[in-house]
């Protein structure tokens, strides 16, 4: 991700910032989430918007649709997503695990997966309305590059806290 500075932060640029974190801290207040130091998780939501704006290129009108459209997807997909590591969970803390409940278990597997897929397919018409087919691409790619991102991120503070240990 580019770092912007003052400087040379276009006009349109910045207003996209202002209005992609404006989504985010009318629904964190209204909810009591944000305290003096700011959460860890609003943290990690203003870069989500802040990454996911820049990499779409989404203007401001666009934004106004997108944000809402992708903010519900993200609560179901969350939703499916604990179902579904709630049953990996139950497998990695169940040593031996009966064949009847091995068979339920896949069977619930299989159902949450079928319901990721129509989520995924419902959800890609909806972002087509607001979104271009390159940034509908982007789009799919942008999860596992924030990802990426954040792991990138957290590492280099990891390093960071380290060497400042060792320098006490």
């Amino acid at each position: 991700m580019k770092r912007y500075t003052t400087c040379n932060m276009n006009k349109s640029l910045t207003i996209r910032w202002i209005l992609a974190l404006s989504f985010l801290a009318l629904p964190l207040i209204s909810r009591g989430q944000i305290n003096e130091e700011g959460s860890h998780e609003a943290r990690i939501q203003a870069m989500r918007i802040g990454f996911y704006t820049d990499l779409l290129k989404l203007s401001p009108d666009d934004a106004t649709k997108f944000w809402p459209l992708f903010n519900a997807y993200t609560k179901e997909k969350a939703l499916l997503d604990k179902k579904q590591h709630e049953i990996f969970h139950y497998t990695k803390s169940h040593e031996k695990i009966k064949e009847k409940t091995a068979k339920e278990k896949l069977a619930e597997l299989k159902a949450i997966n079928k319901n990721i897929k129509q989520l995924n397919d419902s959800y890609d018409q909806k972002f087509s309305t607001v979104l271009s087919s390159s940034q509908l691409l982007k789009l799919k790619a942008a999860e596992f590059e924030f990802n990426r991102f954040l792991l990138h991120k957290f590492k280099r503070r990891r390093m960071r806290m380290h060497q400042n240990m060792q320098e006490e």
